[in-house]
């Protein structure tokens, strides 16, 4: 890629942050990559596509009053969209769990919902790396470069998620 297309890229991904209100650091990091991959015409129609979709699944998701439900209407809109694109392609399958070794921004709703699963027994935790992780700031360079020790807390040993069903919104 060209540096001055990869300069137009940067412009058009802060103006897309600056557009939205909420931010998760997964989202700053995938659009990252997608803003040194792809061409600016192609980057730049990604932003609109995703802006609009941003707007509309706010709406719909903020029409509800039960915290728990306003989560599980975000996975399910994420879910329906990742359904009308190919990703036969991606190298990401079960078990893979590359994803799930990179800091992961969960929110409020989702926590409510994730500590319902640890409270009733339905979810067990690596406590020993929960304990580890939680000593972390945001900056920590961990997150930077995965490891074993940065694997969400969720992942089993064989790499598939024990949360699956109500895992956050990555």
């Amino acid at each position: 890629m060209l540096e001055s297309e990869s300069h137009q890229n940067r412009q058009l991904l802060d103006k897309f942050l600056d557009s939205i209100p909420i931010k998760t650091y997964s989202l700053v990091r995938v659009l990252e990559f997608f803003s040194q991959e792809l061409s600016s015409s192609q980057f730049d129609e990604i932003l609109q596509d995703l802006r609009q979709r941003y707007f509309v699944w706010t709406n719909q998701i903020k029409e509800i009053k039960d915290p728990k439900q306003r989560a599980k209407k975000g996975f399910q809109l994420f879910e329906k969209e990742m359904a009308l694109h190919d990703l036969s392609s991606a190298s990401c399958k079960k078990g893979c769990g590359y994803c799930c070794h990179w800091k992961v921004d969960v929110t409020d709703e989702e926590a409510s919902i994730l500590s319902d699963l640890i409270e009733t027994g339905t979810a067990k935790v690596n406590m020993e790396r929960l304990e580890a992780q939680s000593k972390w700031t945001t900056e920590s360079s961990i997150w930077k470069n995965p490891t074993d020790k940065s694997k969400c807390i969720f992942l089993g040993k064989n790499g598939s998620c024990s949360i699956y069903e109500n895992r956050p919104i990555t």
